[in-house]
C-alpha cells in the first residue's frame, strides 16, 4: 500500500506537471449539471480512495488503479465492488478484453491475469523504452487487448502485436510508414479497430482486431496545418474523435475530427490533458487540476467545491456518454439523467405550459410570451405580439388546426399562430366562440360560446365557425367548461362545475356525486380504453368504467394535463412531478430523475416517439439511453419472524439496488407474486407482511423496477415453510371435523349395533341358559343311566362268572356224592372245584384291586423281584398255559415305587399277554436302563431321566389299528366270545395305576406279530408319587374310571 508521504509526493508531482506555471482558468460561473455526479470512495468498499488510472471495458466494468505502492486494484460493475491483486509496480492501468482477460504493463513487458495471479511476459522493446524514458512509469504505454491471449502495444516507433501463448511480439505498423511521424496514444474504436494519434495527425486501423494479423487496413488523416502532438483519441458514441493537440507555439487546443473534417476549439488551459465529446457541440476537457464543460460558446469550469475532489489523474468514457474521472479524492462518475435539456444553441429555460407534436417531427411548446420549436437539435423562438403584456400567460390549451396554424387558448382569448408567416393574430369573438375547448378527432377545433343562457359548442373548420350543439343552463354545468373530449365512438365528454356530461346523438347525460364522481375542477379528459374515461382535476384522477366513477389515484397536489402514450400508458403532469401509469403500475419522476422542477404543466410524445415535458423551468427531453440496466432486488425474512414457522403472519424485508444508483434505492418500485399467483402492480414497499397462509412450503417472488421502467429480468425467489397449530390450519380443522363426523357416524352405528347385539346376547344367553339347564339335566340322566348300565353290566358279568363257578362246584359235588367210593372221580371233581375256586378268587382279587387304597409308601425295589412276584401270582393254570422268558439286563438299577401296585400292574399285563396267546406261546419280559423314550409314548413318565423300562411282549396275534385306541377303556374286551372270556377291567386298571404312580406307558403292536406293553419307571421322582389315582373316591377308595366320567 502506498505510504501517505509517497502519495503526497506523487500528488504534488502530478499537480505540478499539470500547471502552466500558474493556476488554471477559473470561470466565475460554476457548472449547473451537478445532479448527474456520483463519487465513489473508500466507504463504498473500494480498495482505496486515491485513484491514479481508470478504464472501462466493453462489459462496462470499471477498473481502477490506486497507486504505485498499493497492492490492490478495484473493479466496479454498478451492483457491487470487488478488489484484486495489483499487477506490480507503477500506476499502469488495467485493461479488460472482450473475453474477460486482464492485461497491464510493467517495467519489463506486459502482465496477464490468470485467475489468482499475474503472469509476467517480458518484452525487450518495453524494457528498453522505460529504461530510456523514466516518465513512462507515469505516462503509461498504451495497450489494447484483442481476442484471447492477444494484445496490441503502441510504442513511439511501432505498433506491436503480442501473443501470450507463443510469447512472440510482432511489429504490425511502423511509425515511419504510418504518415504520423511518431505514435503517441491509442484507443479501441467502437467498430472494433484502433484509433492511433501521432505527432502529425490521427489514423485508424480497421477492425476487427483479429484480422489485423492477416491483412492491414490503415487510414491516416493529417491534422490541421500548424497543429501537432495529438494526444489520446476519445471516440464519441454520436460519431467523431476528440483529441488534445498543440499549436506550433506550444498552446493546447481541443480538436474534433468528424467525417474527415477538423474542428478546433481553444483549450481552457494550457495543460489540458484529455478532451471528449458527449454529443455534437458538447465537449468536456480536464487537466490535473481542473474540469471544464463547453456549452457551445464558452468553457465553464466545474469548481472543486461542487465535486469535493481534486487531482484529475485519468478519464474513461462509456459508449453511452457516461464518463469516469480518477482523482486523488476518489472516482467520479458523470452520466446523463433520464430527463435532460436538449443540447443545442441557447436551450430555453423559461416556463412553458403546453406541448404540441408536429406531424412533421418537430416539438412545439407554448409559454407565457413565446412559442418554442425544436427540430434537429435547433431551437426556434417566436415572441408573442404583446410580450410586455404576456399575451399567452396562463395558456392551458393549444392545437394544430388544418395543418397550417396553431390555435392557442388563454382565458377567453383565442390566438392563431400562422406556421407559414410565423405571425400571431387574435381571433375576433364576433366570428363565434369565445374560448378554445379542444380538438375533434378529425382535426377541427371546438370553441365555447354563449347562446342566450345556454352554452354553445362551435366547430371551427376551413370555411369558418358553425354552431354544433347547445347545453341548457338547467343541466348545472355553469358558465364555464373546463375540459373537453371526443371519444372513439364520437361521444362528447364535457366537464365543468363539478360535473361531467356526456353528449351522445343529441342526448345529454350528467354524472355527479350520485354516480361516484368527486366534484373537483376538471382540467383534462382522456379516453384510457374504449368505454373508460379518465378525468383529471384537483389532486386526483377518476375513471368512468361504464357504470360509475371511481378514484384511480390521488395525491398529485394539482393535475395539469393527461395524455395517452403509444404503448397504452398515461402521462400525468402535475405540480408534484410527472407521473406515468402503465400496466396497472404508477411511477413518478422528480428532481432525482432530472426534471428541473416538480411543476410540470404538460407532457407527451412527438411523432418520433420521444417524450417531452413542459415545466416551469423550460422543456426537457427523456433520454431513454441514460438508464438501460435493470435493478436487482433482495428478500430476507424480518428479524421478528425468523424461526417462527408457526407465526400468524410472516414479514419480509424487500431491498433493491439500481446499477450505478441511477434510481436511489428508496425510490425503486417492487412487484411480487405468491405461489405463482398474479403479480401485484409495481409500487414502493420496504416490507411485505403475509397473513393467513396455509401450512406448507410457499414461494415469494419479487421483481424491482427503476424510474426508467427497467424491470428486473429474473425475479428474486424466497421459499419458506409455514407450520400452523392444528386449530388454525383450515385443512386440518376440516379434516378433523370430517373425521369427527365420520367417527360420530360410525360410533352411532356401533352403539346401535351394540344395543342390538346386547339385546341379541341377552336373548341368546337366555336361550343358552335354558339349553344348558336342559343339557345338564340330560347329562345327569345320561350319567345315571350309564352308571346303572355299568353296574348292571358289572353285576351281570360277576353273576355270570360266579354262576359258572357255582355250576361247576354244584355239578362236581353231585358227582362226588354219587361216587363216594370212586376215589379217582372224587379227586378229579375236587381238583375241578379247586380250579374254579381259584378263578373266583382271581376275579375277586381283580375287583378288590380297584378299590384298594393308594396311600402305600414307595420303597426301593429290585426289578427282578418285582417280575418274579408278579409271575407267582398267575397261578398254575395260567403259568402252565405259557412260557415266561425273563431277560433283565445287567446293571439295571433299582427303582423306588409302590411294590404291590407295580406287581398288580405286571400281573394284569402278564395275564393279558397269556390271554392274547390263546393258551400257548412265549411271554417275554425284559428290563433295561433307558435314557430316551419314544416321542409317541401313550403316557409320559413323571420326572426326568434316566428311567427303567419293563416291557411285556406276547407272541399272540396282535391288535387291529381301530382297536388300539380303545384297549384302556373300562369293560372293553376282545374276548367276549372266546374260551377265556374277559371282564375288560385289566388294562383299564393298568392305565390308572401307572398314571397314579407316575410311570410311563407305551404300547406297540402289529397285526399277526403280537403286542408289547412297556412301563417306563423314572429313577428320580420329580414330584414324588402322584398320589391316589384320578378316580380315587372321597372315602379313600379308588372308583373305577367308567364310574368317574
Amino acid at each position: 500500500m502506498m505510504l501517505p508521504a509517497m502519495r503526497r509526493i506523487l500528488a504534488v508531482f502530478l499537480f505540478l506537471t499539470g500547471l502552466p506555471g500558474g493556476m488554471g482558468l477559473l470561470w466565475p460561473h460554476a457548472s449547473d449539471f451537478s445532479t448527474g455526479w456520483r463519487i465513489y470512495r473508500l466507504a463504498d468498499r473500494m480498495a482505496d480512495t486515491f485513484s491514479s488510472s481508470i478504464t472501462v471495458s466493453s462489459k462496462t466494468n470499471v477498473w481502477i488503479r490506486h497507486g504505485s505502492d498499493f497492492d490492490r486494484i478495484t473493479r466496479m460493475d454498478g451492483y457491487g465492488v470487488r478488489t484484486y491483486a495489483a499487477p506490480g509496480e507503477g500506476t499502469f492501468p488495467v485493461h479488460e478484453s472482450r473475453s474477460g482477460q486482464l492485461w497491464s504493463i510493467y517495467s519489463e513487458g506486459v502482465m496477464l491475469y490468470l485467475g489468482d495471479r499475474w503472469e509476467a511476459h517480458p518484452i525487450p522493446e518495453i524494457r528498453q523504452l522505460i529504461a530510456s524514458e523514466p516518465l513512462r512509469m507515469i505516462k503509461p504505454i498504451p495497450i489494447v487487448p484483442a481476442e484471447v491471449d492477444h494484445v496490441f502495444i503502441l510504442l513511439p516507433d511501432r505498433l506491436m502485436s503480442y501473443e501470450a501463448d507463443t510469447r512472440q511480439a510482432t511489429a504490425v505498423l511502423l511509425a515511419a510508414d504510418s504518415g504520423l511521424e511518431r505514435f503517441n496514444e491509442m484507443t479501441e474504436s467502437m467498430a472494433g479497430g484502433l484509433w492511433i494519434t501521432g505527432q502529425r495527425g490521427i489514423g485508424r486501423l480497421e477492425g476487427p482486431l483479429r484480422q489485423v494479423r492477416t491483412g492491414l487496413r490503415w487510414q491516416p488523416w493529417p491534422g490541421p496545418a500548424g497543429y501537432q502532438a495529438f494526444q489520446r483519441p476519445v471516440e464519441s458514441f454520436t460519431g467523431g474523435v476528440v483529441t488534445v493537440a498543440e499549436r506550433t507555439g506550444g498552446e493546447r487546443v481541443v480538436t474534433s475530427f468528424r467525417a474527415e473534417r477538423w474542428e478546433v476549439i481553444e483549450a481552457p488551459s494550457t495543460r489540458v490533458r484529455f478532451a471528449w465529446q458527449i454529443e455534437p457541440g458538447h465537449f468536456w476537457a480536464c487537466s490535473r487540476d481542473g474540469l471544464w464543460e463547453w456549452n457551445g460558446q464558452v468553457w465553464r469550469m466545474v469548481q472543486q467545491s461542487d465535486l469535493d475532489v481534486s487531482g484529475f489523474n485519468d478519464v474513461a468514457l462509456e459508449p453511452s456518454g457516461v464518463f469516469w474521472l480518477a482523482t486523488t479524492d476518489g472516482v467520479v462518475r458523470r452520466g446523463p439523467k433520464f430527463w435532460t435539456r436538449s443540447r443545442g444553441t441557447q436551450h430555453p429555460e423559461s416556463t412553458v405550459h403546453v406541448f404540441l407534436a408536429d406531424p412533421a417531427g418537430a416539438a412545439w411548446f407554448v409559454g407565457p410570451d413565446e412559442i418554442l420549436r425544436h427540430e434537429g437539435g435547433r431551437w426556434d423562438r417566436y415572441k408573442s405580439p404583446a410580450a410586455s403584456e404576456s399575451a399567452l400567460e396562463n395558456v392551458r390549451l393549444a392545437a394544430f388546426h388544418a395543418g397550417d396554424a396553431i390555435w392557442i387558448g388563454r382565458s377567453e382569448q383565442i390566438w392563431r399562430f400562422d406556421l407559414a408567416s410565423s405571425r400571431f393574430e387574435r381571433r375576433p369573438r364576433e366570428l363565434g366562440g369565445r374560448k378554445l375547448l379542444g380538438q375533434l378527432r378529425d382535426g377541427r377545433v371546438v370553441l365555447e360560446g354563449k347562446q342566450g343562457k345556454s352554452l354553445a359548442m362551435w366547430i371551427e373548420g376551413k370555411e369558418g365557425a358553425e354552431m354544433w350543439f347547445q347545453i341548457d343552463s338547467e343541466v348545472g354545468l355553469g358558465e364555464e367548461v373546463s375540459a373537453f373530449l371526443q371519444s372513439e365512438t364520437s361521444d362528447v365528454w364535457i366537464a365543468g362545475n363539478g360535473l361531467v356530461l356526456r353528449w351522445r346523438q343529441g342526448e345529454i347525460q350528467s354524472f355527479g356525486r350520485s354516480h361516484g364522481l368527486i366534484p373537483v375542477r376538471a382540467q383534462c379528459l382522456i379516453e384510457y380504453s374504449p368505454g373508460h374515461i379518465w378525468c383529471g382535476g384537483g389532486d386526483l384522477v377518476q375513471e368512468f368504467d361504464g357504470k360509475g366513477w371511481r378514484v384511480i389515484r390521488s395525491g398529485f397536489e394539482r393535475v395539469h394535463q393527461m395524455r395517452r402514450m403509444r404503448d397504452g400508458g398515461v402521462l400525468v403532469a402535475s405540480t408534484s412531478g410527472l407521473h406515468r401509469y402503465f400496466d396497472g403500475s404508477w411511477s413518478s419522476d422528480g428532481l432525482d430523475e432530472g426534471l428541473p422542477s416538480l411543476a410540470v404543466y404538460d407532457a407527451g410524445e412527438d411523432s418520433r416517439g420521444r417524450r417531452w415535458a413542459a415545466t416551469v423551468r423550460g422543456p426537457v427531453l427523456a433520454d431513454e439511453s441514460a438508464d438501460v440496466d435493470p435493478p436487482r432486488s433482495t428478500v430476507v425474512p424480518a428479524r421478528e419472524n425468523r424461526g417462527l414457522a408457526g407465526a400468524e403472519s410472516h414479514r419480509f424485508l424487500i431491498r433493491g439496488f439500481d446499477r450505478w444508483k441511477e434510481t436511489p434505492s428508496e425510490r425503486l418500485l417492487f412487484s411480487r407474486s405468491l405461489d405463482g399467483g398474479a403479480w401485484t402492480p409495481f409500487q414502493y414497499e420496504s416490507s411485505v407482511t403475509l397473513a393467513g397462509l396455509a401450512a406448507g412450503t410457499h414461494r415469494l417472488e419479487v421483481r424491482a423496477m427503476d424510474r426508467a421502467w427497467n424491470r428486473e429480468r429474473t425475479p428474486t425467489v424466497m421459499e419458506f415453510t409455514v407450520v400452523l397449530p392444528w386449530h388454525r390450519d383450515p385443512r386440518l380443522v376440516g379434516l378433523s371435523i370430517a373425521g369427527c363426523l365420520v367417527v360420530m357416524f360410525f360410533a352411532g352405528l356401533a352403539v346401535n349395533r351394540h344395543r342390538r347385539l346386547v339385546r341379541s346376547y341377552a336373548e341368546v344367553e337366555q336361550i343358552v341358559a335354558q339349553r344348558t339347564q336342559e343339557l345338564e339335566r340330560a347329562n345327569e340322566e345320561l350319567l345315571h343311566s350309564q352308571k346303572m348300565r355299568a353296574l348292571g353290566t358289572l353285576a351281570a358279568g360277576v353273576a355270570h362268572d360266579f354262576n359258572n363257578i357255582l355250576s361247576v362246584i354244584k355239578g362236581s359235588t353231585q358227582v362226588i356224592e354219587q361216587n363216594l367210593e370212586d376215589r379217582d372221580k372224587v379227586l378229579a371233581r375236587a381238583e375241578r372245584i379247586r380250579t374254579v375256586v381259584d378263578q373266583g378268587s382271581t376275579l375277586v382279587k381283580a375287583m378288590l384291586g380297584m378299590g384298594r387304597g393308594a396311600s402305600e409308601a414307595p420303597v426301593e425295589c429290585d426289578v427282578r423281584e418285582l417280575v418274579e412276584g408278579a409271575a407267582k401270582s398267575l397261578g398254575e393254570a395260567v403259568a402252565s398255559a405259557a412260557t415266561l422268558d425273563v431277560q433283565i439286563d445287567s446293571g439295571t438299577p433299582r427303582v423306588v415305587t409302590v411294590r404291590n401296585l407295580v406287581q398288580q400292574v405286571l400281573h394284569n399285563l402278564f395275564a393279558n399277554g397269556v390271554d392274547a396267546m390263546g393258551g400257548g406261546g412265549v411271554l417275554r419280559i425284559r428290563a433295561r436302563a433307558l435314557t430316551q423314550f419314544d416321542s409317541h409314548i401313550l403316557l409320559p413318565p413323571d420326572g426326568p431321566g434316566p428311567w427303567v423300562e419293563l416291557s411285556v411282549t406276547d407272541s399272540g396275534t396282535g391288535m387291529d389299528p381301530d382297536v388300539l385306541p380303545r384297549i384302556f377303556e373300562p369293560f372293553f374286551t376282545t374276548k367276549a366270545f372266546s374260551k377265556r372270556r374277559g371282564t375288560g377291567l385289566g388294562l383299564s386298571m393298568v392305565y390308572e395305576m401307572a398314571k397314579g404312580l407316575g410311570i410311563g406307558l407305551h404300547v406297540r403292536t402289529s397285526k399277526g406279530q403280537g403286542s408289547t406293553f412297556s412301563l417306563v419307571i423314572p429313577l428320580q421322582r420329580g414330584g414324588g408319587i402322584r398320589g391316589a389315582p384320578a378316580a380315587l373316591a372321597p372315602g379313600g377308595r379308588m372308583e373305577p374310571p367308567f364310574l368317574s366320567r
